[in-house]
């Protein structure tokens, strides 16, 4: 039996650790949140945060998996410089 497979799995995070980080974050954060300040300031605030959050554990993820499978580490090397022009 042949089987064909369009697309990769989609590398992501499990339910259960999206919301133990933005659990962690909210805990973290707490006192912020009682600080007067623009309530539209704390949103982007916390909301920056717990994309961060996410997304170190994204990157862990895929570190680990690289490791794991023996595939070499992303080296400095392997970037260009690219300069964003102002106008």
């Amino acid at each position: 039996m042949l089987t064909y497979q369009t697309m990769s799995p989609k590398p992501g995070l499990k339910t259960y650790i999206i919301f133990d980080t933005i659990r962690s974050v909210l805990l973290r954060v707490l006192k912020m949140l009682v600080v007067h300040t623009k309530r539209k300031d704390k949103a982007r605030s916390l909301l920056t945060k717990i994309v961060n959050a996410l997304t170190d554990k994204l990157e862990m993820v895929s570190m680990a998996s690289l490791y794991l499978l023996g595939n070499p580490d992303i080296t400095l090397t392997d970037f260009v410089v690219f300069y964003w022009k102002v106008m």
